[in-house]
């Protein structure tokens, strides 16, 4: 039986390196090409068959630079599997409804359904997410101690006006919606994820989330912000958060590696620790803005 899955490489180069850089994919074998662009990069995208050794591959294009001024060519990388058929059927059995955030005395528990299929009617409150790209699904520490700190923050201030910036899936962006935030920005980098995002926000049936690619052209500031990316991002982007943080504003940052709290914490002087969550490794911040 033929596997239908594959996998979805995406790459992030100067446009300037263009034709350089599919002249590198080319030599790997990649051929099955796509373009997007969006208001500060250029991707190319392509799909590699699902045996491909992928890793290695990735490994290989982060080692080619530019001959005159040794810049890496390829300054992004993603692999993501999108899984059909066969695939999808046994990916899926290991990912049954489960609580994102718990139930307390006050509120119910939030329930993350990756199944893709929205019932009309649930005893719970639910959110569904399309399970046929096996990324996102929100069983990653860091998802979940994200949605417990947006939950309790959202919990004693409803009406909030909410920034999830590298929204992924969205997850966290509906999370926001569910626990009573006004209206969301939910901001990623990658056009994969926005597809991604809009058919699970589509899905839900939830509005007032507002995707984007970036927060060019965005003056406006937040009552909070959520975001679970990588260190070094969230390292380079703690001058946006302050900008665009109301005064008194809170501030969850996920993603984090234990190793990488003091760091983070010492880098973010212009905020106050207000809590930490630690589990299997992974930390999530709660910060107030001073």
């Amino acid at each position: 039986m033929k596997n239908e899955s594959y996998r979805v490489l995406i790459v992030r180069l100067a446009p300037q390196d263009l034709d350089l850089g599919i002249g590198v994919l080319y030599r790997l074998g990649i051929t099955y090409l796509e373009q997007k662009r969006n208001q500060e990069s250029l991707w190319i995208i392509a799909r590699l068959p699902f045996e491909a050794p992928h890793k290695e591959i990735m490994d290989s294009l982060f080692q080619f630079r530019t001959v005159d001024t040794g810049r890496r060519i390829f300054n992004r990388l993603r692999c993501q599997t999108v899984l059909k058929g066969r695939w999808a059927r046994e990916f899926q059995k290991y990912l049954k409804p489960f609580p994102l955030i718990s139930e307390t005395s006050s509120e119910p528990a939030l329930w993350l359904d990756p199944s893709g299929k929205s019932p009309k009617k649930t005893r719970r409150e639910t959110l569904f997410i399309e399970p046929g790209l096996a990324f996102g699904t929100g069983h990653h520490p860091s998802t979940r101690m994200a949605a417990e700190l947006l939950g309790d923050v959202l919990k004693e201030r409803k009406g909030l006006n909410i920034l999830d910036m590298g929204c992924g899936t969205a997850i966290l962006a509906m999370v926001a919606r569910k626990r009573g935030a006004s209206q969301v920005l939910a901001v990623d980098l990658d056009p994969i994820a926005l597809e991604v995002a809009k058919k699970n926000i589509r899905l839900n049936q939830i509005s007032h989330i507002v995707l984007k690619e970036s927060l060019r052209g965005i003056r406006r500031k937040f009552d909070g912000i959520v975001a679970n990316i990588l260190f070094d991002t969230l390292l380079r982007l703690q001058g946006d958060f302050k900008r665009h943080l109301k005064d008194g504003g809170f501030l969850i940052v996920s993603g984090l590696l234990y190793r990488d709290c003091e760091a983070l914490i010492e880098a973010y002087e212009g905020f106050k620790l207000m809590e930490r969550k630690n589990t299997k490794g992974w930390s999530a911040l709660l910060f107030k803005n001073n």
